[in-house]
């Protein structure tokens, strides 16, 4: 397998879950933004509360996401014949790329 391409295709399923969190990110951040005056009853501020955690939870895996993209990009076109981190490993089931963690793909 071409190494290139496969890196494309993790940077592209990589693309894909960054997009999926930053759409978490802005659904939290307008459940966060109530207007206080319409805030009434008690339980409003406590999912308030909760939803500014949550927000914060998926800023941090942002963050994440978006080292393991500037990772991918630094290594992408390296070739290694020892494992180091961009290292691509083939073995008879699977292709291993070193260095971020993603779920399985085809």
């Amino acid at each position: 397998m071409n190494k290139t391409l496969l890196v494309l295709e993790i940077a592209a399923e990589l693309h894909a879950y960054i997009q999926q969190i930053e759409n978490s990110v802005k659904r939290y951040k307008l459940a966060t933004d109530l207007d206080d005056d319409d805030t009434l009853d008690p339980e409003d501020y406590a999912r308030q509360s909760e939803a500014a955690e949550m927000q914060l939870r998926y800023e941090q895996l942002l963050r994440q996401a978006k080292e393991m993209e500037n990772f991918m990009m630094e290594h992408d076109s390296n070739a290694y014949a020892i494992i180091l981190p961009g290292a691509l490993i083939e073995t008879e089931t699977y292709y291993i790329y070193v260095g971020i963690s993603i779920p399985s793909f085809k």
